[in-house]
């Protein structure tokens, strides 16, 4: 969670029982952010029900909350950015690992076994790396994917398992 900033930061205490601060550490309770929250709402009451606060002291309150609702609105846009972003990440890579396992699948037609037993942990000298590149080969004349070594070895080793 992000830290809250101020402007002119003041501190404050209050005095709880010390089991009850000790239960929100434990819960993971910000009991700073309840007190701000519980502050602004008793403020909105007083303003609504005792307009006696001065004028200037209120229009420069509003002037604050005005800040923060735009931060806070700043903050809220650049997190729908990044998760939209991650979104599309994740599922570009999860359709390009369908294409994939549909591209393997379609060009091994039933020799997948063959293929599991020329994995690299089965051959240690590396004689078999002509198999993997014959058949990106084939898997890029098929249909138009470039696949790599480690794909091919991930798909197959799934299979395996």
């Amino acid at each position: 969670m992000r830290r809250e900033s101020f402007q002119n930061p003041v501190t404050i205490s209050i005095r709880i029982e010390k089991i009850e601060r000790d239960m929100a550490q434990y819960a993971g309770i910000n009991v700073s952010e309840i007190c701000r929250r519980a502050i602004r709402q008793e403020l909105g009451l007083y303003l609504k029900e005792s307009p006696s606060i001065p004028k200037s002291m209120v229009d420069q309150y509003f002037l604050y909350l005005d800040t923060r609702m735009k931060q806070d609105a700043e903050l809220l846009e650049t997190i729908r950015d990044y998760v939209f972003q991650k979104t599309q990440a994740e599922k570009q890579v999860t359709e390009r690992q369908q294409q994939i396992s549909a591209a393997i699948k379609a060009s091994v037609d039933g020799t997948a076994d063959y293929y599991v037993r020329r994995l690299p942990e089965h051959d240690p000298r590396g004689d078999f790396l002509e198999v993997w590149d014959d058949l990106q080969k084939v898997i890029q004349a098929a249909h138009g994917i470039q696949v790599s070594h480690d794909e091919l070895y991930e798909y197959f080793r799934r299979l395996k398992a």
